[in-house]
């Protein structure tokens, strides 16, 4: 095989080489036919003449020898591109057109591939991800996610036969503490079995040990690469060295290498520790035993969810458990795939849309050629050689179209990596991994695919069209036959069709962006300025001096006092008219929930849309809140500085809380009493004032 291929190179390089060397290889043949005629007792002349009748017209030989080594396909091949070059470099205009036509579609199906590549096609970067699970609590009656207890996961841990380990995560924040000063750092408490679940090593220093997450007084923590180069400048004798987390020493025991993150991307920080029996976890992840199928997973983990069912029935009792991969269960939601199917039809669109573009125009410009097509034809050229010729021409326009495309593709990720704004899912980004899409050999080989595809779905039906003249054609006019105008008619049509299922699709989402911003959200967010102040009670209890004037404060009562006293001092800043302070800021993904009861009934679950449960979203706020944010106050008073949830039990509550509780009734002065799952009912609180709704969870 390869000297074949050294030969069929040398055939197009090296042409006239070889075409003498054929020369002299038919000559030879030739020569030993005349003598052994010869031999047999002929005449010179009389033995030529019967060595040509058997050996056939020299020409004809040289072609099957072409032909049988595979030379001439190579050959005619060469000849086509370098006369499409030519051809095409006549019509610059024409050129430039197609060209950039194929660019604009083929490098958005690139750039939109490289995301699908990076988010969906590509494996996590983790040990065996095909192993690695995640598992999910569920309630048993609607299937939607819940958090269980802790102690649940534990017991999973240490009672499952299918997982080789089972690790679980609090996404958290940490007050960070070096010579630098004190930073708030977004982190992730962890059990110490994570790093091994997934199958990671940190690049620098070790991975947590058992022993690790049993030391609470000194932890361990290991750093992401970006807070490593802030705070050690990628001094690789960090390790060892002591860092200040909430206010404990903690030792710095790994550095991971730059770009890894699991289940949040902001994540900087990982502090090994056992998770108490107090929080109550969403999801864990777990590396399957070798030979343990998704499947039997599944089955081992609903026994023993049914055993904590009915062991401890007021937390766990309906709660269920889901098995999924982690790539699927983590990157391929249903939400993300359909962001992804949006955006890959479109751009599919706009392909389809450049290729009948080109179609038509290589249909007309095929139309200026019919003389040539004809007299190619009349000279021996049969049909396909003819198509094969205009196909390459095609295909050379959509290769260059491919290359451009390419230069756009790349330019066009940035752009895309600059507006994938955060949202708080799985991976903090809009498009989760989105960061490791580019340019690469993937990428490459699907972008020359495509070109090739693109080359020949848009040159198939000119090529035929324009390869089917005949000898009388050619003293004709270049008016196009009635064939011809129908090719041309059914193309306007499919351009016509196709661009209008792409305006439309793109007007509906134009809408829905219109709908989205001007949204009522329920306040006013101009000239509103947040800040994030985070203060640990149980660090405050432990080290008030760290805290400064503010260690004085320690207790939940004289923590309100403390906070009053900086909102007050807020107020006191020029250039400030009101401030407060809320739990959750809207719009923010995040609130508490709680099941309430009113007028004395107790809290339980209410069925609300498809029997799903409904709680309460509540938050606490102090200072001018509903003044400082526009809210209106549709009945009742304001809070003022004597309330307090502790003192006063007094609620402020929504307009549709209003009309769900107590319809066509006044609820001032109602009671309603809140409860968290798991949790002993509060006491009761007193309605004061009903405001206007809000968006606090998200525009839509």
């Amino acid at each position: 095989m390869f000297p074949d291929l050294i030969y069929r190179l040398r055939a197009i390089f090296r042409r006239n080489q070889m075409e003498a060397e054929l020369d002299e290889e038919v000559r030879f043949h030739f020569e030993n036919q005349v003598k052994a005629n010869r031999r047999e007792g002929m005449s010179r002349r009389e033995a030529t003449r019967r060595a040509r009748l058997s050996f056939g017209g020299v020409e004809e030989v040289k072609e099957e020898c072409r032909d049988a080594r595979g030379v001439s396909f190579l050959e005619t091949t060469f000849l086509d591109l370098r006369y499409a070059v030519r051809s095409l470099c006549q019509n610059p205009g024409f050129t430039a057109v197609v060209v950039v036509s194929l660019a604009l579609g083929i490098g958005a199906n690139t750039a939109v591939f490289s995301v699908v590549n990076a988010i969906l096609l590509r494996p996590l970067p983790y040990e065996d991800p095909e192993r690695i699970v995640l598992i999910q609590s569920t309630d048993t009656q609607s299937g939607q996610l819940r958090s269980r207890p802790a102690a649940d996961y534990q017991a999973f841990e240490e009672e499952n036969q299918v997982f080789e380990r089972i690790a679980y995560w609090i996404n958290t924040d940490f007050i960070v503490k070096n010579d630098g000063g004190a930073q708030l750092i977004d982190g992730q408490t962890v059990s110490a079995s994570l790093f091994s679940v997934l199958g990671v090593q940190p690049m620098l220093g070790r991975n947590f040990l058992p022993e690790d997450a049993n030391d609470p007084a000194a932890p361990a923590v290991i750093l992401s690469y970006r807070l490593w180069e802030r705070l050690f400048e990628k001094d690789p004798n960090a390790i060892g060295k002591n860092l200040r987390i909430n206010l404990e020493n903690a030792t710095v025991v790994g550095v991971m290498p730059p770009g890894f993150f699991f289940a949040n991307e902001k994540a900087l920080i990982w502090v090994a520790g056992r998770i108490g029996p107090g929080p109550y976890i969403r999801e864990a992840t777990a590396r399957l035993k070798p030979g343990v199928s998704i499947e039997q997973a599944q089955v081992a983990m609903e026994t023993l969810a049914a055993r904590r069912a009915q062991e401890y029935p007021e937390t766990s009792g309906d709660l269920g458990v889901k098995i999924s991969p982690l790539h699927d269960a983590s990157f391929t939601g249903a939400p993300l795939r359909e962001r992804l199917f949006i955006f890959s039809c479109a751009v599919g669109f706009v392909l389809l849309i450049a290729c009948a573009n080109v179609a038509g125009l290589l249909l007309v410009r095929s139309s200026s050629r019919r003389k040539e097509m004809a007299t190619r034809l009349a000279l021996g050229a049969g049909r396909w050689r003819l198509v094969r010729q205009l196909l390459t021409e095609s295909t050379l326009l959509a290769m260059a179209g491919g290359a451009l495309g390419v230069a756009l593709a790349y330019g066009g990720l940035k752009v895309l990596l600059a507006f994938n704004p955060d949202n708080h899912q799985f991976g903090g980004r809009f498009f989760p991994r989105m960061n490791e899409a580019g340019i690469d050999g993937e990428v490459l080989g699907y972008a020359l695919l495509i070109s090739l595809l693109t080359g020949l779905v848009a040159g198939i039906a000119p090529a035929f069209k324009g390869s089917k003249h005949n000898l009388s054609e050619a003293s004709r006019g270049t008016t196009p036959d009635s064939g011809q105008q129908r090719s041309s008619s059914l193309l306007v049509v499919a351009q016509v069709a196709l661009a209008l299922v792409l305006l439309i699709g793109a007007g509906l989402m134009i809408n829905s962006f219109v709908r989205l911003q001007s949204v009522d959200v329920g306040f006013n967010p101009d000239d509103v300025l947040t800040f994030r102040l985070n203060l640990r009670q149980r660090e405050w209890a432990n080290h008030p001096e760290s805290f400064g004037e503010a260690g004085q404060y320690n207790g939940k009562s004289r923590l309100t006092d403390y906070y009053q006293q900086v909102l007050e001092r807020v107020r006191a800043v020029p250039g400030v008219e009101s401030a407060a302070g809320i739990g959750f800021l809207p719009l923010s993904h995040r609130t508490s929930n709680s099941f309430v009861g009113v007028d004395g009934r107790p809290p339980t679950p209410m069925k609300g849309v498809e029997g799903l449960e409904m709680l309460v979203r509540h938050n606490r706020v102090m200072g001018d809140f509903f003044q400082t944010l526009g809210i209106p106050l549709l009945r009742g008073r304001d809070f003022t500085s004597q309330d307090s949830a502790e003192a006063q039990g007094v609620v402020i509550i929504s307009e549709g809380m209003a009309r769900r509780y107590w319809p066509d009734q006044d609820p001032i002065g109602r009671q309603l009493v809140l409860q968290r799952r798991g949790a002993a009912a509060g006491r009761p609180l007193q309605v004061v004032g009903v405001v206007g709704d809000i968006h606090q969870w998200n525009l839509q």
